[in-house]
């Protein structure tokens, strides 16, 4: 198991730090889902391994809801390239 499947399962938000010209996931701040190390786009469904988003993304949460109005700087944040690749 890598550490990207040890995030748990949820809903999140997949901030963009800088850009990275990823077409999946192209807005600032995007409401996510994370299932078993996948990032589902909440809008368009688009999907991406969690393992290739870097520096670039942040997620914070999890969220109760798409419509979580919660402010980011009250949820954890998870820097991405934080976690090892495997």
């Amino acid at each position: 198991m890598n550490d990207a499947s040890k995030i748990a399962n949820g809903l999140y938000w997949l901030v963009k730090n800088e850009e990275d010209n990823n077409p999946g996931f192209p807005n600032h701040e995007t409401v996510v889902e994370i299932r078993n190390g996948v990032v589902i786009n909440h809008s368009t469904r688009r999907q991406w391994p969690l393992e290739a988003f870097g520096k670039e993304r942040s997620l914070y949460g999890p969220i109760s809801d798409p419509y979580d109005l919660v402010p980011l700087e009250k949820l954890p944040r998870v820097d991405l390239d934080s976690l090892p690749k495997s």
